[in-house]
Order: structure tokens, then C-alpha cells, then sequence
């Protein structure tokens, strides 16, 4: 099965869909928690992921009102 990713950019990419799901649910989840519960290492990776795909930090993200994810598009 092919999907056009590597492994670890599919891994980073369940993480953050994952971390969507979190904050559509729990908007005001602490960045900490919020990364562990989703698999990141720790919160620099969850806000690194954040601005790598959706280009901006995950407090921006909110404040523009994309907790369900937006139009981000991965790949």
C-alpha cells in the first residue's frame, strides 16, 4: 500500500489530525497534556507539527477559529 508519505511523515500527520479531534472537543486543553495525549515527544514537537502544516502555532490556530481543521491540507 502506497500513500505518497513516509512513515514518519504519516506518524506526524495522525498525530496532528489527532490533536484536531483534541482541541474540537477541548478547546482550552493545556499544550502539555494536549501533547501527550496525541504521541508527541513533548510540546515543541506538537507546536513544530502546528505550524508545519496548518502554517501557523497552535494558539493562532484556535484564535482563527480552525478547531475541527480547517481547510489544512497535508501531503
Amino acid at each position: 500500500l502506497e500513500v505518497g508519505l513516509t512513515p514518519k511523515t504519516l506518524a506526524r500527520v495522525h498525530r496532528f489530525r489527532a490533536a484536531i479531534d483534541w482541541l474540537s472537543r477541548q478547546p482550552r486543553i493545556a499544550w502539555g497534556e494536549l501533547a501527550d495525549r496525541c504521541g508527541y515527544y513533548d510540546q515543541s514537537h506538537l507546536i513544530r507539527d502546528f505550524r508545519d502544516f496548518s502554517g501557523m502555532a497552535p494558539g493562532d490556530f484556535i484564535r482563527c477559529g480552525k478547531p475541527d481543521g480547517g481547510s489544512v491540507v497535508v501531503g
